[in-house]
Formats: C-alpha cells, sequence, structure tokens
C-alpha cells in the first residue's frame, strides 16, 4: 500500500469536525489562506468550541471569566491554532494568530449590559489595529445568569440605540450577530461577531413536580384510554361472532 494522498487524508479527517478543522490547519503551510478565508475557520473553530462547552455547562457554569477563556484558549490550542491572551495595544482576553493575521477576542460574563458594552469598548477602540489582517475579532459573552437568547436580543437591541452605524447583522448561527467598528488607530473597519456561549444551567426535575389537577388529569385520560381499548375489542369480538 502506497502512502495516503492528501484527496485521502482530507477525507479521513472529514469524518469528524474536529478532525477537519485540524485538517484545515494543518494545510495552512502548504496552501496559505486568505484572511478572509483564515477568519472563517477560527470562527467555526470557535463556534464548535460553543457547541462542546454547551455540552458541559454543568461542570463549568461557575467558573470565572478568565477560568473560562483558559478552557477556550485551551480547546482552540488542541485544534492547531497559535492563541493566547496577549498584550496588543492592552490586555486582550484572547488572541488567534497565524503569520501575520490577527484575530482578538474580548471575553465577557454577561451579567449586564453594561459591562457587557464595557468590553465592545475595549476591543474595538483599544486593542483593536485595523492593520490588514487584522481586521476581524469576536466578544465572547459568557451567559450564565439568563438563556442565552434573552441575553443576545438585550445586547443586540442596546448596542443598535448605542451605535446606530455599527451595521449590526445576523452571524453565522442563531446565538451570534456582527456589527462593524472604525474607531481604532488606523480608522479602517473593524468586523466584530458578538458569540454567546450558553452556560445557564438551571436543572428543574427536582424543584418542578406535577400538580393535583395535572396527575388527575393524567390519570382521567389514562381511564378513558382503557375504557375506548376495552369497548373495541368488545366490538371487533361481536364482528367477528357475526362473520362466523
Amino acid at each position: 500500500m502506497g502512502d495516503p494522498t492528501v484527496r485521502q487524508l482530507r477525507e479521513r479527517a472529514g469524518a469528524t469536525p474536529a478532525g477537519a478543522l485540524s485538517f484545515q490547519i494543518l494545510m495552512w503551510d502548504f496552501e496559505p489562506p486568505q484572511y478572509s478565508t483564515w477568519v472563517d475557520l477560527v470562527e467555526g473553530a470557535m463556534m464548535y468550541q460553543i457547541n462542546k462547552v454547551a455540552e458541559k455547562r454543568h461542570h463549568l457554569k461557575d467558573l470565572g471569566e478568565d477560568s473560562l477563556t483558559t478552557v477556550v484558549e485551551l480547546a482552540l490550542d488542541n485544534l492547531g491554532l497559535n492563541c493566547s491572551a496577549k498584550a496588543v495595544n492592552g490586555n486582550v482576553d484572547l488572541v488567534v494568530e497565524w503569520r501575520g493575521f490577527k484575530w482578538l477576542g474580548e471575553a465577557k460574563i454577561a451579567a449586564d449590559l453594561q459591562k457587557i458594552f464595557h468590553g465592545y469598548q475595549q476591543l474595538t477602540s483599544r486593542y483593536a489595529t485595523g492593520q490588514p489582517g487584522q481586521t476581524a475579532g469576536g466578544l465572547l459573552l459568557y451567559c450564565k445568569h439568563d438563556s442565552a437568547t434573552v441575553i443576545m436580543d438585550g445586547w443586540r437591541a442596546a448596542l443598535r440605540h448605542e451605535i446606530p452605524g455599527a451595521n449590526i447583522q445576523d452571524g453565522p448561527v442563531p446565538l451570534s450577530f456582527r456589527s462593524d467598528d472604525r474607531r481604532n488607530g488606523s480608522g479602517q473597519m473593524i468586523s466584530i461577531v458578538h458569540l454567546a456561549f450558553p452556560l445557564y444551567h438551571v436543572p428543574e426535575e427536582d424543584t418542578w413536580t406535577l400538580s393535583k389537577d395535572a396527575i388527575n388529569a393524567g390519570r382521567n385520560a389514562r381511564k378513558a384510554t382503557k375504557k375506548r381499548i376495552a369497548k373495541a375489542a368488545i366490538a371487533a369480538n361481536d364482528d367477528s361472532k357475526a362473520a362466523n
């Protein structure tokens, strides 16, 4: 058997989302991407981690902002991305880099709108450079205090009202949206993706039990169903006798 071809390796890696992402990252050294393509993959990797976080939120919901960002950083690093907290005009929570490309991420516990806006201001007016290959980033919102849908709808409305020219648009997944901003040193357009990490976890199986009325309704329905089945059986038996 000869050595596997690139096509075969790509097909095998594509069997899992993580494998597909890792293979694309590996191939960058041989097939250098355009910045927009690179950003798409960085965002795809981020959204993959959001799905994983959502599946483990019962273990992660009590972690603080720095700890949650470390979890995200380690996960992205395991996919092959070069990411870390780094100084870029200040202390950026998460910087993803490849050669001269940069994607800046600012993370916030989405406890209230003022705190989220503060993070947005940090990302757009302090950290962002607007230089070629550095015109994209993300606001990572850890939604622990309410559902991600409620938090994102509120933040989207607040941002639209505060900065009417933000050019807010739907994002790549339901719990996301995009906005633009020029308030950086270069004055160039920065594209920001706002991503929700759904960490709200309040199980109700031990706190919400059926009411007496609901139980009685269920019992009555069961009795009615049994009567209907018995009646149908008698009718079928009568029909059989008549046929004979």
